[in-house]
Parts: structure tokens; sequence; C-alpha cells
């Protein structure tokens, strides 16, 4: 599964980037992110380094009167800062630290707009598995506008 939607709001790129940036936000207005606790850092890829920061999210999907739950370790992969150089992109993605192999799972968000124009949330979910995909679907497709109100909110709260 490879989702996209697109969230609309007044705010600008800048004002928008640090609340998408953080995953502990993501709670407060996307509806199958349940929760986001801090996690111990992964290792360090060289000896001098700190390990990534990482997360322990929970996924719920409900349909009906079932819930499945998904707990999850990410780190934030990419983060570029929105610019006149392009816009911002923020990636996290599950990296387990188990040595077991486990289904890749991707939570981007890019971030397009311009101070007069107000920007764009463009909000990718990636699984490769297929066990999450029939849960997930309908809540991505019917949850965007409550989503884009929600984000909007939490934006002008902390600009």
């Amino acid at each position: 599964m490879d989702k996209t939607f697109i969230l609309e709001t007044p705010a600008t790129p800048t004002d928008l980037f640090p609340v998408v940036s953080d995953l502990e936000t993501y709670p407060s207005w996307i509806d199958f992110v349940h929760k986001v606790e801090q996690a111990e850092p992964g290792p360090a890829v060289e000896p001098d380094q700190v390990g990534e920061p990482a997360w322990w999210v929970t996924l719920r999907a409900r349909i009906g009167p079932l819930a499945r739950s998904k707990r999850l370790r990410m780190i934030r992969a990419e983060c570029v800062a929105p610019g006149a150089d392009g816009p911002g992109l923020v990636r996290f993605e599950r990296q387990e630290v188990d040595g077991r192999d486990h289904a890749d799972w991707i939570l981007e968000v890019q971030v397009n707009g311009a101070a007069d124009t107000g920007s764009e949330a463009h909000c990718r979910l990636a699984y490769s598995g297929t066990l999450w995909t029939a849960p997930l679907e309908p809540l991505l497709d019917h949850g965007a506008s409550e989503s884009a109100e929600r984000l909007a909110a939490l934006v002008s709260k902390t600009a």
C-alpha cells in the first residue's frame, strides 16, 4: 500500500513544517496514529556518533466494532526544512532493533506553498505488508478533511 493525501492549510510553510516534522504531534491530527512515545536511540553508525532519535508509534484502525493496533519503532530518516530552494520534506521510517525481518512503514510529509497563499502537506503512508492494508485504506480515504482541520488548528496554536 502506498497512499498519499493532500491537506491544505492557510499556514505558511515555515509555520507548518515544525509541526509535521515533530512525530509527537501526529496523534493530534492523524486518526490512525494513536500514540507516540520516545524510544531509546538506535545504535550509532560511526563510533563517535550518537544513535538516531527514535519513537514508539502505536497505530490503531477501527472498522465497525473491531479495532486493530500495531506498535512500531520509527526514526526520522530525512528532514529538510522548506526554503527558497524547494519544499520541505520529513520522512519517518520503521527501524526495529530486534534483529527480525519486518514490513516497511514510511510516514512522509512534503510541505509546499508560499507565505501569501498558505501551504499543502502531501502526506504519504507506505506499507510493504498486507495485514494492515484493509483497515487503513478507508481511514486514509475518508479522514483527510478532518486531518486538515486538526492540522490547521494545531499550527495556529503553535505559530
